[in-house]
């Protein structure tokens, strides 16, 4: 999960994430005729030669198997981190790293946290941190492992829609953030990565700045008529987890 999606879900403004049943893909898509008017759009499938998936209303529930997560399961968020420094501990011969969540606000101002180097980060036989400490110096986008994880969550819900048919309240609820303007005396959702052009505002309509971050990930023309997985979910305590 991108930083600031992930701060959004530590406030508690981000309680739901649409994931999609199949990968699809950007540019040129063709979309296969289905067999007949039972069948509904599920989304684009292939590379050399995309085409659209169908399934019928009558196998529907059968996409349900392809569930990433289900009600009640506790998910961590791997969210975006970066490696500040490391060093040796002359008395324990060990290496330390000291590292930093990108979705902390003016996060590289703030104390790095500090934990021992996991053994499969270390190089036995040069004795040093292996090429993964030195890559993630440079700040790697998704450089959160195992024994920095912080953010937990548990999913509440799981529901099947239509991409497109994302109300304004849900497409808040994906964390977009909303921006008030003085001079307009309005409130305003920027085209997602944008935070003061005024050319790419929408008033009061949420749904279009979360097309834009969809395509940001996606690609443009991602945002369609698919079906996706919404997932609801609500921020649990690191220390509550069994």
């Amino acid at each position: 999960m991108t930083a600031p999606l992930t701060a959004a879900t530590r406030r508690g403004d981000k309680t739901q994430t649409r994931r999609g049943i199949v990968k699809f893909f950007n540019n040129q898509k063709k979309k296969c005729s289905p067999p007949d008017d039972s069948y509904v759009f599920m989304g684009i499938q292939g590379f050399e030669n995309p085409c659209a998936l169908w399934y019928s209303e009558e196998h529907k529930d059968s996409i349900w198997a392809k569930l990433s997560y289900k009600i009640g399961d506790i998910v961590a968020i791997r969210e975006p981190a970066v490696i500040e420094s490391y060093s040796l501990d002359a008395a324990s011969g060990k290496y330390t790293i000291k590292y930093l969540y990108r979705a902390d606000e003016d996060y590289e101002r703030r104390t790095p946290e500090t934990m021992e180097l996991p053994e499969r980060f270390f190089d036995e036989v040069h004795g040093i941190p292996t090429n993964w400490v030195l890559k993630h110096m440079g700040g790697v986008p998704n450089g959160c492992i195992t024994e920095m994880l912080r953010t937990f969550v548990r999913i509440v819900d799981v529901r099947l829609e239509k991409l497109n048919e994302i109300s304004n309240e849900d497409a808040k609820a994906e964390g977009i953030e909303p921006m008030s303007d003085p001079i307009l005396e309005g409130v305003f959702y920027p085209k997602y990565g944008l935070k003061s052009l005024f050319p790419y505002y929408y008033e009061h309509e949420a749904v279009k700045s979360f097309k834009s971050l969809w395509e940001s990930i996606g690609g443009k023309g991602t945002f369609g008529d698919q079906y996706v997985f919404v997932y609801v979910y609500k921020l649990i305590d690191k220390e509550g987890i069994q």
